[in-house]
């Protein structure tokens, strides 16, 4: 087994955004199998929801959407491709969503808005700092929550599909 490729650029994006996480590995099994392990995953609790297309004879796609993770929503899609007798490529992107982005934004408009009806209030611009300071830095652990929960999503995957067949 090989272990997964992980995006090793620096990959730069908005502040607070949670970049998709690419994967590829290889399973000794063959995509039917790889389709039927990822299955179990919705009958776990909580439940994830598992989507598979088969595309052609050597060929599955797979969609999977859990709220398994911490973060609000974590999903990935994919595909399967037969490489051999008994092996199969798996590749594919997980994407996070952590809402930090709006959630921001709101908050930034309100703080400004604010500062500005209040004629520059002392008060209110310390106050308007003050907020702004705790919600970037609340911004920061939910998109920092979902970039982990991506990664932890990349590990079940791997163990799902690497795990001896009990």
């Amino acid at each position: 087994m090989e272990k997964a490729k992980r995006d090793s650029q620096k990959r730069t994006s908005f502040p607070f955004a949670t970049m998709p996480l690419p994967f590829e590995f290889t399973v000794p099994l063959s995509h039917i199998e790889c389709g039927t392990r990822l299955k179990k995953l919705a009958f776990v609790e909580p439940p994830s929801e598992v989507v598979l297309l088969l595309v052609d004879s050597e060929t599955q796609r797979f969609h999977i959407t859990t709220r398994a993770l911490r973060s609000h929503l974590v999903e990935t899609k994919g595909y399967f491709k037969q490489l051999g007798a008994s092996s199969t490529q798996v590749k594919g992107e997980i994407y996070g969503d952590a809402f930090a982005m709006p959630l921001f934004a709101v908050v930034s408009v309100l703080v400004i808005l604010g500062i500005l009806l209040s004629g520059f209030n002392l008060l209110v611009v310390l106050g308007g700092v003050g907020v702004f300071m705790l919600v970037t830095a609340f911004c920061r652990s939910l998109s920092q929550r979902a970039s982990a929960d991506q990664h932890d999503l990349l590990h079940l995957l791997e163990d799902t599909l690497t795990m001896p067949n009990s």
